[in-house]
């Protein structure tokens, strides 16, 4: 509960669970929220037991009354959470981060009781408050809609369909959706199901892949042939279960697939917010500073370092917490001398920030220093 409806003063809380095997006393561990290690203190019992959920508070006393049938464990700290969206995480007793997650108002939950929510498959979504168990959501709750407007659903995706027509949250009468099938909530029990994944976060230039991930009912045949059509929502249009897209332009895309499998349709969709990345880089005597001046993680995975002589692409899922720097060292990317300049590109190739490099006088000679005195006195 990261934006409480109203004032949300005090009114914030995470639920963890111990999905390890043995018991874990929460008070000896620490809740890491911007950058700060929060102490975990004890209100009644301070074992988790296996298995077991905790909710672990701002405020126990306004949380109790926000929820009056809550009986279970419930551990008291001091912070507050970004309703802009932040990485947050839960450290043990040896400082170890067991379980971080990066989330954003994007998916959901911003203002409108609800809580984000991870489920069974390890999306989150925005869902009504369930302390104490698993999530049984599979989709995000709507927003309540505005008098006389139209109700989509806040994050996450559409799933579920028979024969033409698809399931999602939000009003039956109101979609943007084209087809003249109702496009939000299916009556009917599904044939199959599809998922377009989780709301994300992507970069101007940086591809990002989809996959159309179906639920086989027993009336759907075994290896029937399986058709996505994928509208990315920038005029786009690819076709395949697996497609990938790199957007050019910053904004929030909504991805709709329109899949037929075994003689039956689902659609489903997912929210894409693309940004540009804000990254300054430094060069310092042999290593390089990356730092993210954003509010959020950025993924430079797939982006290129070079110079004017070499080139070094960043393996996938390299991550740069919200401002934050990382050093990297130049021999590690095999640049060990920069030539005249130093930088870094999206995939697309555009330039994202940029440094040059003066040499030392002591590697020039005469003639050159003579002919960069020439060119300053002209200046």
């Amino acid at each position: 509960m990261y934006d409480a409806p109203g004032t949300d003063s005090g009114r914030e809380w995470v639920e963890v669970q111990n999905t390890g095997s043995e018991s874990v006393d929460l008070s000896t561990w620490r809740f890491v929220e911007g950058g700060v290690n929060h102490k975990i203190s004890v209100i009644g019992e301070s074992l988790l037991p296996a298995g077991g959920f905790a909710v672990i508070a701002d405020n126990p006393d306004k949380f109790k009354i926000d929820n009056p049938g809550f009986s279970g464990l419930l551990f008291d700290s001091a912070f507050s959470l970004s309703n802009e969206g932040e990485t947050i995480s839960i450290d043990d007793d040896t400082g170890v981060s067991m379980d971080s997650v990066s989330y954003d108002p994007m998916i959901g939950a911003a203002g409108d009781g609800n809580t984000l929510q991870k489920t069974g498959t390890g999306e989150w979504i925005a869902a009504a408050v369930s302390v104490g168990s698993v999530t049984i959501a599979t989709e995000s709750a709507a927003p309540p809609a505005e008098e006389g407007g139209s109700t989509d659903d806040q994050s996450g995706d559409s799933m579920g369909s028979d024969s033409g027509s698809s399931s999602s949250s939000g009003d039956s009468d109101t979609s943007a959706h084209s087809s003249q099938e109702v496009a939000n909530t299916s009556y009917d029990a599904p044939q199959f199901e599809v998922t377009a994944g989780r709301p994300r976060i992507g970069f101007v230039g940086a591809p990002l892949s989809f996959e159309a991930k179906v639920k086989k009912s027993k009336d759907v045949a075994v290896g029937s042939g399986l058709r996505s059509v994928w509208t990315m929502g920038d005029g786009s249009l690819l076709i395949g279960q697996i497609v990938s897209h790199a957007y050019q332009y910053p904004g929030d895309y909504i991805v709709i697939t329109n899949t037929d499998y075994g003689g039956f349709h689902a659609v489903a969709k997912v929210k894409v917010r693309i940004i540009e990345p804000s990254i300054a880089l430094s060069l310092l005597p042999g290593r390089m500073l990356l730092s993210n001046q954003g509010k959020g993680e950025v993924n430079i995975g797939g982006f290129i370092l070079e110079d004017s002589e070499k080139r070094f692409a960043f393996p996938q899922d390299t991550i740069i917490l919200p401002l934050s720097s990382i050093e990297i060292p130049l021999d590690m990317v095999n640049i060990d001398s920069p030539k005249d300049f130093i930088r870094i590109a999206n995939p697309s190739g555009k330039v994202i920030a940029q440094t040059s490099v003066q040499p030392y006088a002591g590697d020039l000679t005469l003639e050159e220093v003579r002919s960069r005195l020439i060119r300053a006195l002209e200046k």
